[in-house]
C-alpha cells in the first residue's frame, strides 16, 4: 500500500468494521437487557471512527455511539 489514498481507504474500512462490531455488541446488550462494557481499545476505536479520515466522515459512527451510550 504505497498510495496515500489506499492507506486512507484502509483506515476507513478498519474504522467501519470496528463501528459495526460495536453496534452489534450494543444491540445485543440492549436485547438481553444487560449493561454494555467496553474495553479501552473498543472505546478508543469508537472515538477514532468518529474523527474524519482524509476529510471523510463515517456517518454511521455518531449514531452507533449513541446506541453504545444507551446500552451502557
Amino acid at each position: 500500500m504505497d498510495s496515500p489514498l489506499l492507506q486512507d481507504a484502509a483506515s476507513l474500512v478498519q474504522n467501519l468494521t470496528a463501528v459495526s462490531a460495536l453496534g452489534l455488541k450494543a444491540l445485543d446488550a440492549l436485547q438481553k437487557n444487560t449493561p454494555l462494557t467496553l474495553t479501552p481499545e473498543e472505546t478508543e476505536s469508537l472515538a477514532k471512527a468518529i474523527a474524519p479520515v482524509a476529510e471523510v466522515l463515517l456517518m454511521v459512527a455518531p449514531p452507533v455511539k449513541k446506541l453504545v451510550d444507551a446500552a451502557k
